[in-house]
């Protein structure tokens, strides 16, 4: 096994056990706030991980691996803050 095989497993691993602890503690939180909250944590990083991990199979690819690594980075959090906000003047128009 290459540098470059050991580095694709470890991070591709390291994604997917982030998206599973994202994934149950989403179906274990209480609130939809704390939902929100671990819905997060997989889309910032560990969707990014498995994308980056890929580069190692498909360096062809590593450029528009890399933009939609950046793009769920960035732009989950504020679709995230704009839910939360959503939701909040919501609950407060109840």
């Amino acid at each position: 096994m290459s540098a470059a095989e050991v580095a694709q497993a470890v991070l591709l691993w390291a994604g997917v056990l982030v998206l599973v602890v994202s994934a149950v503690g989403t179906s274990l939180a209480g609130t939809v706030l704390d939902r929100l909250h671990y819905m997060s944590l997989g889309a910032v990083a560990g969707l990014p991980l498995v994308l980056v991990s890929q580069i190692f199979s498909s360096p062809d690819q590593a450029p528009k691996l890399v933009v939609i690594a950046l793009l769920e980075m960035f732009g989950s959090p504020a679709l995230t803050t704009a839910t939360a906000r959503a939701l909040d003047r919501r609950k407060g128009a109840e």
